[in-house]
């Protein structure tokens, strides 16, 4: 059986996210902290970085669209950050 793992519902990010710092800051800490508390368990836990993007990150309901340039840069830099964060964890 495999896991996954995701932001599925993290509306403080999606509706709020601008490309700054601080919430790059706070994204981080999470993710970092989820990747130390589960930096032991086997690869059928797969990391999924915010599922069903929305808000900043484009949707189809009346926002900027998931092919609108702002919002494709947001995705953009959430998955890099997503990615740093979780290969800088090293399993014990």
């Amino acid at each position: 059986m495999y896991v996954v793992l995701n932001t599925h519902r993290e509306h403080w990010l999606k509706d709020n996210y601008d490309g700054t710092a601080r919430y790059d800051a706070v994204y981080k800490n999470l993710w970092n902290g989820i990747a130390e508390h589960f930096k032991d368990f086997s690869d059928h836990l797969i990391f999924d970085v915010l599922n069903e993007p929305d808000g900043a990150f484009g949707d189809w309901n009346g926002g900027p669209t998931p092919n609108d340039p702002q919002a494709l840069t947001f995705t953009r830099k959430i998955n890099a950050l997503f990615s740093i964060t979780i290969t800088q964890v090293q399993s014990s």
